[in-house]
């Protein structure tokens, strides 16, 4: 009997729970979410990678426990997932309008581009959704960059940088947004272990989806084993410098990350290059390093302090700060980039005008507008 009773009472539980999930909210007239359905849109976005797209799956049992919701609950959370569009074979969240124009306002930038967020996912604090905040932002950058309202047009030379929010965003640029294209990295590096989103990486898939009519230059460096080895790349990494520093003073865009300085995060990107040029992290420190664009770091002042970060330069090149600030001044420079983490850099990023379009998320944008308030 007692049995019985448990299983009535788990059975309306489950029904309560079933109950409370909101339906996904109603669309304004101009098509766009009402702001109190974000929260709801970004739950589904979430329990959506979690169940179709990790590696390994977590399970609807398992999703429940993490977010301490009943099982049913998860499952409908599902279910509108996938009759919302908001998953198929990419994650598809709404733009925020208002805080768009809030920061275009405050930053004076030439457009951006916000989405919502979930706050576990911002923070990291789920295990595995790491990397969801770069698709997810990738995913944005993709569609800001394929439509008409867009800043790619056809026959311009294409600056690209590196790192993997750049690389989420070009994997999923519709085909042949733009023709007659010259593409070209902005910094030339050697560490194996990052090819995947190295500049010359990101320089190849940009091209196979622009592919019609357009050009790119590609290079990679190899990391040097043997003395005569390291004469060749000193040579090599020479003729890069002098061959991208020509096809930058035709750049029309600009596409960048923005990279935090963890010094105590030994899997970062830019550690790992410190490591393989056998950099002490704690120079960084001592020149207050905040974060790093196109593999130059900078201060507080967005001041670029790759010169003084002594042997750095004998293993990388990278077009400086102060040329690409200068870019921004006429010309698109395009920043992908989020999370609790990057926010004083985004923020110096934007405040010395180093980037004039950012593709962001809603509780960073919302971080950056509270630091201006």
């Amino acid at each position: 009997m007692e049995r019985k009773e448990r299983t009535m009472m788990d059975s309306q539980k489950a029904d309560s729970d079933s109950a409370s999930v909101e339906e996904p909210g109603q669309r304004q007239s101009n098509g766009r979410l009402k702001q109190e359905n974000l929260d709801h849109y970004s739950m589904m976005a979430v329990c959506a990678y979690l169940y179709y797209i990790k590696k390994p799956a977590l399970s609807q049992q398992e999703i429940a426990a993490l977010f301490k919701i009943h099982k049913s609950k998860v499952s409908r959370i599902l279910k509108q997932a996938v009759e919302g569009n908001i998953i198929s074979f990419r994650l598809n969240l709404p733009e925020i309008d208002a805080l768009r124009a809030a920061l275009i306002s405050n930053f004076h930038l030439y457009d951006a581009w916000v989405v919502p967020t979930y706050k576990d996912i911002w923070t990291e604090r789920v295990s595995g959704c790491g990397s969801l905040l770069k698709r997810m932002l990738g995913e944005s950058a993709a569609k800001l960059i394929s439509t008409e309202r867009g800043p790619l047009k056809n026959g311009m030379h294409v600056g690209i940088s590196c790192g993997e929010s750049l690389l989420q965003s070009f994997l999923n640029i519709v085909p042949d947004t733009a023709q007659g294209l010259t593409i070209f990295p902005l910094t030339v590096e050697s560490v194996p272990e990052m090819a995947y989103q190295s500049p010359s990486t990101l320089v190849g898939v940009f091209h196979a989806k622009c592919f019609r009519n357009s050009e790119s230059y590609g290079p990679q460096l190899i990391s040097p084993s043997t003395l005569a080895d390291k004469k060749q790349h000193r040579l090599l990494l020479a003729r890069l410098e002098e061959q991208i520093r020509d096809l930058s003073q035709e750049m029309d865009i600009a596409f960048v990350g923005i990279g935090n300085v963890d010094f105590n995060d030994y899997k970062s990107g830019y550690m790992r290059i410190l490591r393989h040029a056998d950099i002490d992290p704690r120079i960084l420190e001592k020149h207050k390093v905040i974060g790093e664009i196109n593999n130059r770091p900078y201060d507080a002042q967005g001041k670029d302090k790759f010169k003084e970060i002594e042997g750095l330069e004998k293993h990388l090149f990278a077009i400086d700060l102060d040329e690409i600030r200068n870019h921004a001044k006429t010309k698109p420079v395009v920043a992908v980039a989020g999370g609790k983490q990057k926010i004083e850099a985004i923020r110096v990023a934007l405040e010395t005008r180093i980037v004039n379009i950012l593709v962001t998320d809603m509780l960073t944008a919302e971080a950056l507008l509270k630091h201006t308030a």
